[in-house]
């Protein structure tokens, strides 16, 4: 299990983009668990097979991720799945999911993670 906390925070944009072609391949090649937490919801529908929203401690949101690899940013579906989890983070009320209290712009980059798992991995909601 590879566990990554923010490691692309500090990257400018193309060494950003390198980091995470790099990473995409080494789970490609040995197929291992990875939990990344990113500010970046574009990277976690990038990245992940399942992005989870998180707010105070608990999911509120997930979001199955099931494109096609290697993934690109111009693909309509990753912008769509973007938006859910942007739904889910700006929007939705607690009644409706969402949520506890309305996010911030400062705020929307403390909630995703994204998960890369080689086989299915459940996730509880408690």
């Amino acid at each position: 299990m590879l566990l990554l906390d923010e490691p692309f925070g500090a990257l400018d944009a193309l060494t950003r983009i390198g980091a995470q072609r790099l990473v995409e391949s080494l789970w490609a090649q040995r197929r291992f668990t990875a939990i990344l937490v990113t500010h970046d919801v574009e990277e976690a529908v990038l990245l992940g097979d399942r992005v989870l929203v998180f707010d105070e401690g608990r999911i509120v949101e997930s979001v199955a991720v099931d494109l096609p690899r290697p993934r690109a940013r111009e693909i309509p579906e990753v912008g769509r799945l973007a938006g859910v989890l942007l739904d889910a983070i700006f929007r939705r009320s607690p009644e409706e999911g969402g949520l506890s209290r309305r996010a911030s712009r400062e705020d929307v980059s403390r909630h995703p993670v994204t998960l890369l798992a080689p086989t299915g991995l459940e996730v509880a909601r408690h």
